[in-house]
């Protein structure tokens, strides 16, 4: 009996050698406080974890851009199993594109080049344009984000040179058939200047781990932060009024909010009262097999 197996995202289960997806995002950033309360309002509104908020330059945080649209050249793997589009990205409006690199379900890959390019002097000053302002990126791996610098500025010599990162290394975690835990170490520190020879690479850890799938965001979350979830679901909708005030262009728009509350106040909030009660009149005496 032949049985063929398909994994992706869609149900976060996997083989061992099956096709594991690495997503380019888009770049911005937000700064900590607010970027907790957009993801608590986004938990609010769906009651599960969707894409958050991407990365960018630390001097502008309304910059939004692709991951290629920096001179980046792309891994060797051509095509992919599969792609899709969640109700969180089209609502984000996240823009998600392939690496490139070729992954596999708990199977390490060893330091390997991912791409080659010769850097002209157009994407030379482009890459030192994205140094010089702390420009950061953001991928995602079985929906779990991660974060990497772009490169790093060497004032220790005059004039300042400026230093690419061009090798990613994944640790990530495994339990069972699924993907739990996921880290980037950025090295290669390869010193830039037009007309240099770039050799990009990656390598690819597989590690058992104790952290359960449904426990794997916590460590993206601030316990005390969420404790409070009307107070905190409160603020972030005050802070979304704030961002519609200045035409920010991830705030959710009123009539949106206006029809989640409606929902909430006129659907949600009756039938669970309806449901109570008649779950209480209707179910009759309990009768339990033991007692505490």
């Amino acid at each position: 009996m032949l049985c063929l197996v398909k994994a992706d995202e869609h149900d976060h289960i996997y083989e061992v050698d099956e096709e594991v997806v690495l997503w380019m995002n888009t770049l911005k950033s937000m700064n900590i406080f607010a970027s907790n309360i957009y993801k608590y309002l986004y938990l609010c509104l769906t009651d599960f974890i969707i894409k958050y908020f991407k990365v960018g330059p630390y001097s502008n945080r309304q910059e939004t851009y692709t991951y290629f649209s920096l001179p980046f050249c792309r891994g060797k793997k051509e095509s992919i199993g599969h792609y899709h589009e969640t109700m969180g990205e089209s609502l984000l409006g996240v823009e998600l594109d392939f690496s490139g690199l070729d992954i596999k379900f708990r199977t390490n890959t060893p330091r390997s080049t991912a791409c080659k390019k010769k850097l002209s002097m157009d994407e030379y000053r482009t890459f030192v344009y994205a140094i010089k302002n702390s420009y950061y990126y953001q991928m995602y791996l079985d929906d779990m984000p991660i974060w990497g610098m772009i490169g790093e500025v060497d004032n220790t010599v005059d004039p300042p040179s400026y230093k690419l990162y061009t090798h990613k290394k994944l640790d990530i975690g495994y339990n069972d058939k699924q993907v739990v835990d996921v880290n980037l170490t950025s090295d290669g520190r390869a010193e830039i200047h037009p007309g240099v020879e770039l050799e990009f690479s990656y390598e690819v850890n597989w590690v058992s781990s104790d952290v359960l799938y449904v426990n794997r965001f916590d460590k993206y979350l601030d316990p005390s932060f969420f404790q409070h979830r009307t107070l905190v679901c409160g603020v972030a909708f005050l802070i979304n009024f704030v961002a519609i005030y200045y035409h920010a262009s991830r705030a959710i728009p009123f009539t949106i909010m206006l029809a989640v509350t409606a929902i909430c106040l006129f659907v949600i909030l009756p039938l669970t009262l309806v449901g109570t009660v008649l779950g209480r009149n209707m179910s009759g005496q309990g009768d339990y097999p033991c007692r505490w």
